[in-house]
């Protein structure tokens, strides 16, 4: 789909088979201090994402560490996500995740 997204905005032209073809559903969440507009799928694959980077940090004497962003750019090649705005959405969504899990494991949340 992102490569028909692509296609439409390089053109202007919209390929037959997605001219009336129903969008992508979303959902808001509140999360990180703000309202995301979502597709769930890529909530899923953000939340793999995170969950298999946990384990790729760095620890030191002090506790974790944040995952590397070279880490998530690994992970995102992997995982074969190519288009630069789904890449740059999950890397947002990652490092929000992060930040959160580190701002837990530190003690620094209320």
């Amino acid at each position: 789909m992102p490569g028909y997204r692509r296609y439409a905005e390089l053109t202007g032209c919209v390929p037959d088979e997605m001219r009336d073809a129903p969008g992508l559903p979303t959902i808001t969440l509140h999360a990180f201090g703000a309202f995301l507009e979502i597709e769930p799928q890529r909530i899923r694959l953000a939340w793999t994402g995170f969950f298999t980077l946990i384990h790729r940090r760095q620890w030191t004497t002090s506790g974790p560490g944040p995952i590397l962003l070279s880490e998530i750019r690994g992970w995102l090649d992997e995982q074969q996500v190519c288009d630069a705005e789904d890449r740059a959405e999950l890397i947002d969504l990652i490092d929000r995740m992060d930040q959160e899990y580190l701002a837990h494991a530190n003690g620094n949340q209320p």
